[in-house]
């Protein structure tokens, strides 16, 4: 995952050099478009590889037989509305904390070529 993000901040900075070389015509439209596609790959990898850690965590706590315990539902309370099929239209929904065994990396704090971070 560490590499993803690298690479998202890697090819952002590519791309504004790039913008900066098109800016005095060393770059050509091209050029600057085929970055910007690079940048949206990385991005979309990077979100992949986000869900994609997600659901193995729900799966490992699922198959550990604590997802239902872990995601704090109340089986009483999903009872009652799979007995009472009129409230499944309702507007009444059932709300799910985020579980604390969930780690979720965050995209916004991807660091840049120039940041500490990314070495």
């Amino acid at each position: 995952m560490e590499f993803l993000i690298k690479q998202v901040g890697f090819t952002e900075s590519t791309r504004q050099a790039y913008a900066e070389q098109y800016t005095v015509s060393k770059r050509s439209l091209l050029d600057l478009l085929n970055t910007e596609n690079e940048v949206y790959d990385a991005k979309v990898s990077l979100t992949n590889a986000n869900a994609d850690n997600i659901y193995a965590q729900y799966r490992i706590v699922s198959a550990m037989g604590n997802l239902i315990d872990k995601l704090g539902v109340n089986m009483a309370d999903l009872q009652k509305l799979a007995l009472n099929k009129d409230n499944l239209g309702s507007s009444r929904a059932i709300t799910i904390m985020k579980p604390d065994f969930l780690v979720i990396t965050e995209e916004d704090e991807a660091p840049t070529q120039g940041d500490e971070r990314a070495n």
